[in-house]
């Protein structure tokens, strides 16, 4: 199985794994892609090498951090892949594309971080007219600046004569007041934000044609696969992942599933998050020794691993229709196949990860009857099942607190909490 994934922060409401999971099935191809979800740059490299991931994709705010610690002529990029140690912006590939299918000459670009970038290089690659416009457009670092392009405050924009294409790459237009933009009815706004957005319901105001980033994410999203792969993605099935991805709903069961190997912080940190979150918080080995009335060593040596197998499953189906609520299962979850079924119909299976040369040594093994063989054998075996089971990846390489923190922001933002 081939192995990619997605950073960013915040991550967890990225959709590029629904795009590329589905493009792997569409050509039958062997791969997963997941969230990774850490705030440190070291953790997840160190993460891609130990579990051979191929590539990733790169969001906000990493695209400018990416190249410092690999080759690239450019000083944004979104995509890198392993196996090579290349890195491109498929970004600049996507607006390229769809820029290059209007016939407007004037791109007014909002904002002026990593995405501005990519949007000024696709633009005047195509020999557009180009203003940049930012809060603060001296602050913008010289290496993201291009020459023949004006950099200004939004205040002192004029709307030229002819007509524009406003193209925003802010996260948030609460700070823009459009109206001073003087955005027209023959004027055409591509945003990067794919939901709902201030900038959308302003479009409608002015009645302009309004495009949300769906095209832009899924357009980037198939290159970086067709970079991955070696081979183009044919134009009925590009038509069939953009209509698949605009049809997906963000779910609103409130489903969290910790997956991991032993001792790696599952139910310490889902019964932190549940606290917080005031959801509810089960236990899956809790639950099996409450309903047999024995310890999990107990129960091993007295039924063996496939009656406890058998009870873990019962007790992964029972939970489906809880909402509100962290799950945290056992190391072994991912043995049966049956179970990665199952798991799949949760709204989200998080890995928690955590190296285990770290913690190997501290683990209590009296209740653990799988580590009385090779732990770090059985950890090998299990990672590739683990990954194809889990929808997103958590750091827990650093401290569990700071893994607590950065999972609950992003289950906050995610669920708007």
């Amino acid at each position: 199985m081939r192995k990619f994934g997605v950073i960013g922060s915040p991550i967890l409401h990225s959709k590029s794994p629904d795009i590329h999971n589905t493009l792997y099935k569409q050509h039958d191809i062997d791969a997963k892609y997941v969230r990774i979800i850490s705030e440190n740059i070291d953790n997840i490299i160190s993460i891609a090498k130990d579990l051979c991931i191929d590539g990733i994709n790169i969001t906000s705010p990493y695209k400018s951090e990416i190249p410092k610690h690999f080759k690239s002529e450019l000083p944004v990029v979104n995509t890198l892949d392993f196996t090579t140690g290349e890195v491109i912006n498929t970004d600049i590939y996507a607006l390229s594309n769809i820029i290059s299918k209007i016939n407007i000459d004037n791109l007014v670009i909002l904002g002026g971080g990593n995405s501005a970038f990519s949007a000024a290089v696709a633009s005047k690659s195509l020999n557009k007219s180009v203003t940049v416009l930012s809060r603060f457009p001296n602050s913008i670092d010289s290496v993201f600046r291009l020459n023949n392009i004006s950099y200004q405050e939004y205040s002192d924009f004029i709307h030229p004569e002819a007509q524009c294409i406003f193209i925003s790459t802010i996260p948030s237009h609460n700070d823009v007041l459009f109206d001073k933009l003087d955005i027209r009815v023959d004027d055409i706004i591509i945003d990067s934000q794919y939901v709902t957005s201030t900038l959308q319901t302003y479009a409608k105001i002015v009645k302009c044609e309004y495009r949300n980033g769906l095209e832009w994410l899924v357009s980037q999203a198939i290159y970086a696969f067709e970079c991955w792969f070696s081979f183009t993605v044919e134009k009925h099935i590009k038509e069939r992942i953009y209509k698949s991805v605009k049809s997906i709903l963000q779910q609103d069961k409130k489903q969290i599933v910790l997956i991991g190997f032993m001792g790696a912080g599952k139910t310490t940190i889902g019964k932190e998050i549940a606290n917080i979150m005031n959801f509810e918080f089960y236990d899956i080995d809790n639950l099996i020794e409450d309903k047999v009335g024995m310890s999990i060593s107990e129960i091993f040596e007295k039924f063996g691993e496939e009656y406890f197998r058998k009870l873990e499953t019962e007790f992964l189906v029972s939970l489906t229709t809880k909402t509100n609520c962290i799950i945290s299962c056992g190391g072994g979850i991912v043995e049966k196949d049956e179970n990665h079924s199952i798991l799949s119909s949760y709204e989200h299976v998080i890995w928690i990860y955590r190296n285990l040369n770290t913690y190997i040594s501290k683990i209590d093994k009296d209740n653990r009857p799988m580590l009385k063989s090779n732990p770090q054998q059985l950890f090998e075996t299990r990672k590739d099942k683990y990954f194809s089971c889990c929808s997103s990846i958590l750091d827990n390489n650093s401290t569990e607190l700071e893994a607590i923190d950065l999972l609950t922001k992003e289950l906050k933002l995610y669920y708007g909490i």
